[in-house]
């Protein structure tokens, strides 16, 4: 399990990447690594990515955390997941330094990055659907890891019908006005109302206003104009239920969902007859629709899912491996092209250096020019590559195919996820569906016997 979250840095990039790489929090810094840069030199690799953008912005680079349930990883591990989140999230493109604090009750990795990008000098955008992104990455490598992820929802397993609505649509207000609309559009009568919202787990008082006790809360929601707006006091309920026209409200499925799960005593006791014969027929509705869907993809058995559930499974395992293999050249040939670029337009500014008459002087007027060319020749040295025999627009040309077939693969496994959790879908409500009708079997062989 890990929590992720993310801010700008807007001054003393070079303080942040101090304190990540404190030796007393990373075991000696065996626990920091970094991509396209040096930690000690990174706030000059991100300044030099700036300069070069179009539009400059106040965000110097980003500060990503990912802390870990305490006593499931180990340090090493939790480094291995946080180079893989940076790998994944950044595309090679971004320069960043990572590392993990040992320090503290629990396992936790610093990421910073730069605010700009190495290939297009084009600025990250931070918004929620990257914050998402980085989630989704991040509880992805932590079930790759065997580490238990936080859930957004566990889906109809493990909690109530109304709960995981409610997780889904947020105020338990919003979420009582929708109950009571679509239990207006269920019934004809006031008194099979209350019925419908007792099923779906609401307490009901009466008395000069009607009041619906939340469902799992001890509080309890007048339905007063002021509370809940004109259309849900008592009066305008039943208003509502008398005029309303007259014709059954027809379901139509237009894409699959799990079968309805309804507190059991609710729907064995009498008074709730109308919610118990209602749940029922949309089950089967449901349930048809479900095995449409099935007979369409050509299955026709429980058997004949799970063995197409096992097929996806492995097409996405010989996936994602091909996926991990990528990454390293993917890579390697970005960081090399970076320091190629580095090396290339600060190579004259050295030059100079080398020549100038007072070097401390000249040194101090291009200090960021003359360390970030000093860092590229040190990459290339311990590569054993000779930077003037390198091509930057064959190097380019390389990344730009390993990207491609990156992003292809990572289509090709969305789209198999997709499938997954449809046919998934489609057990979960057979399986459901078979236990519902066997436990009716034998109800009905039970009252035969008695008889």
């Amino acid at each position: 399990m890990a929590y992720t979250e993310i801010h700008p840095l807007t001054a003393t990039v070079h303080k942040a990447v101090a304190y990540i790489c404190n030796p007393e929090k990373t075991d000696d810094k065996l626990l920091v690594s970094s991509f396209g840069c040096a930690p000690e030199t990174a706030h000059h690799d991100f300044a030099f990515a700036r300069q070069n953008a179009a539009i400059q912005s106040p965000n110097l680079a980003y500060h990503l955390i990912q802390a870990f349930k305490p006593g499931e990883v180990s340090p090493e591990e939790a480094h291995k997941i946080g180079q893989e989140l940076a790998d994944n999230l950044l595309k090679g493109k971004y320069s960043y330094v990572v590392s993990t604090h040992i320090d503290k009750g629990h396992v936790h990795n610093h990421i910073i990055f730069s605010s700009v990008d190495n290939e297009k000098y084009e600025h990250y955008n931070d918004c929620t659907k990257s914050y998402w992104d980085i989630r989704n990455l991040s509880d992805n490598l932590c079930r790759e890891h065997g580490l238990s992820v936080i859930e957004k929802h566990s889906g109809k397993r493990g909690k109530s019908w109304w709960q995981w609505n409610l997780a889904e649509n947020g105020d338990p207000k919003v979420q009582l006005k929708r109950d009571i609309d679509k239990c207006i559009k269920l019934t004809d009568t006031y008194e099979e109302f209350l019925q419908f919202m007792q099923a779906k787990g609401y307490r009901i008082k009466e008395g000069k206003y009607i009041s619906f006790g939340l469902p799992g809360s001890g509080q309890f929601v007048r339905g007063k104009e002021r509370t809940l707006g004109k259309k849900y006091t008592k009066e305008k309920i039943q208003e509502r239920i008398t005029n309303k026209p007259k014709v059954k409200t027809r379901i139509t499925i237009t894409r699959l969902q799990y079968l309805l799960e309804t507190p059991i005593d609710m729907l064995q006791n009498s008074e709730n007859a109308g919610m118990r014969r209602w749940a029922t027929k949309e089950n089967l509705k449901r349930m048809a629709e479900t095995y449409n869907q099935m007979v369409e993809s050509g299955l026709h058995s429980l058997e004949e899912l799970d063995v197409k559930i096992e097929q996806i499974k492995e097409q996405k395992k010989e996936l994602k491996l091909s996926l991990k293999q990528l990454p390293p050249a993917l890579k390697n040939m970005a960081e090399m092209s970076k320091y190629l670029e580095q090396y290339l337009s600060t190579k004259a500014v050295y030059g100079q250096y080398q020549k100038a008459y007072f070097r401390d002087r000249y040194f101090q007027k291009h200090e960021r020019e003359i360390i970030i060319h000093g860092a590229a020749i040190n990459y290339f040295k311990q590569q054993g590559i000779d930077p003037s025999k390198l091509n930057i627009e064959n190097m380019s040309e390389k990344i730009q195919s390993f990207s491609e077939d990156k992003e292809h693969l990572q289509k090709r496994i969305k789209k198999l996820d997709k499938q997954d959790n449809r046919f998934q879908m489609m057990k979960d409500n057979l399986k459901e569906y078979l236990q519902v009708e066997e436990r009716e079997n034998l109800k009905k062989q039970s009252l035969w016997n008695i008889r």
